[in-house]
């Protein structure tokens, strides 16, 4: 039987409902900062970033957002997700079953500090999906900028720079995307109502090209910033790049007068956890994918 909660969730319209989503954001990470709970900027991410292979559904209700996603191109591990803060988890398997008939899928984004969210899951026969990413924080305050030489570490430019911005981000990540298709996507995801020119973080070689790049977003309610993405081209690696950019994002959220910061990585990213712990972010929460069994895949 449908919860009154899941049969208010209905289609989400960035258009309408943006301001609306990140309220419940906002009160969800207000109640407590961990368990995880995504941050209003990356609930945008996920939004206008999408990769255009995947199928992606969101919904919204009362206290609730969801994103739904049938992976084709590289959604996080697996062909099929729920994402539903504000569900219980009982409602986020329902939401599955209801969206996504017939696949075998995994409910993502769960708190390994959720106890009473772990349980029911496992109750249910949902079992954690590979490694859990881990969440990082720290302070704004005491950063020091760290310049690398023959770098310079500023604010991306302009959309004639969406180009080299979005190689390096094809490259760091190993995206099977076409080229062209992720330079449009980046494009697209610029002129959207999410994006802000002086958030996007790069260090430019001498040439311009874009090295590596910190995207963070802030929220001024919560005085909480997010790192998202976070990357480096592979020919420009191991030279401290990714913290110096890092450490700009920083030092211009307290500049901004939000007092503290996020970063997540997957767990098995190993380079990127030394760098966050060289930047002097620590780890507070594991978030995890559980998926489940695989009597689901025959569900009609």
């Amino acid at each position: 039987m449908t919860s009154p909660q899941l049969s208010r969730m209905k289609p989400y319209d960035p258009a309408v409902d943006r301001e609306r989503a990140h309220e419940v954001l906002r009160a969800l990470l207000s109640r407590v900062r961990v368990p995880y709970t995504p941050h209003p900027g990356e609930w945008d991410w996920w939004t206008f970033h999408a990769d255009p292979r995947d199928r992606i559904e969101q919904l919204i209700g009362p206290g609730a957002v969801a994103d739904i996603a049938i992976g084709e191109g590289e959604v996080a591990f697996v062909d099929a997700e729920v994402a539903a803060c504000g569900l219980s988890a009982e409602d986020s398997i329902e939401l599955g079953r209801m969206m996504l008939p017939g696949i075998r899928f995994t409910v993502s984004h769960v708190s390994l500090a959720d106890h009473a969210r772990l349980d029911a899951l496992r109750a249910a026969g949902f079992e954690l999906n590979g490694p859990p990413s881990v969440l990082f924080e720290r302070g704004t305050s005491d950063v020091t900028l760290t310049p690398v030489d023959g770098f310079e570490i500023r604010a991306l430019r302009g959309e004639h720079e969406h180009v080299s911005r979005a190689d390096a981000a094809r490259l760091a990540f190993a995206s099977t995307l076409e080229p062209e298709a992720h330079r449009a996507r980046y494009l697209r995801f610029m002129r959207s109502p999410a994006y802000a020119l002086d958030r996007d973080i790069v260090a430019a070689a001498p040439d311009g090209t874009i090295a590596s790049f910190a995207m963070y977003w802030m929220d001024d309610d919560l005085s909480l910033g997010q790192f998202e993405p976070v990357g480096t081209h592979p020919d420009f690696q191991r030279r401290g790049l990714a913290r110096a950019v890092l450490h700009a994002g920083l030092v211009r959220l307290g500049e901004a007068g939000i007092a503290r910061a996020r970063v997540m990585t997957g767990g098995g990213n190993e380079r990127a956890k030394r760098t966050y712990l060289a930047t002097g972010f620590r780890p507070v929460d594991e978030v995890g994918s559980f998926r489940a069994p695989a009597s689901f895949e025959s569900r009609p």
